[in-house]
């Protein structure tokens, strides 16, 4: 009986200083850092916001801790060599493009020029606050603005 005894306050012992010597060589983790992989929910295209399966597009920013990534659009990716963020503003750049945008709450709006836009949700994140048009709505509302020249399709 002595020898359990001794036998589990060696093992009790070690366990705490295998326990605390974890927590010590740790960084603590930023709360606010953007790391994470995020998936593509909707897109801005000629004004108007849709879900992004009406358009048969998919798409994942995975961002690193270390301010690198990975994104993909469809069957295409590419690395993120640095992403960035200052407030609500991020910076993502990849291959040759920097792509600019916001982030809050756990979604991210990037600007890929010309008046399109991809939000892109972490896990969990609530996408209320983007108003997204179904596929029926969204394509209504284009065939009138291309029939009022409004948008030209070139």
């Amino acid at each position: 009986m002595k020898k359990i005894k001794i036998a589990l306050a060696i093992l009790m012992v070690l366990g705490m200083l295998a326990a605390l010597s974890a927590c010590g060589s740790q960084p603590a983790p930023q709360e606010d850092s953007a790391a994470g992989e995020y998936t593509l929910f909707a897109a801005e295209v000629y004004g108007y916001t849709v879900a992004s399966d009406a358009l048969g597009t998919t798409s994942v920013l995975t961002l690193d801790a270390d301010g690198t990534g990975y994104l993909t659009i469809n069957e295409d990716g590419g690395d993120v060599s640095e992403w960035t963020v200052d407030g609500e503003n991020i910076t993502v750049v990849s291959g040759i493009d920097t792509i600019l945008g916001t982030i809050k709450d756990g979604v991210i709006k990037l600007d890929f020029e010309d008046g399109y836009f991809l939000y892109y949700a972490a896990p969990g994140a609530d996408t209320s606050s983007v108003e997204v048009m179904d596929e029926d709505a969204f394509f209504e509302a284009i065939v009138t603005d291309m029939d009022a020249g409004v948008i030209e399709m070139e």
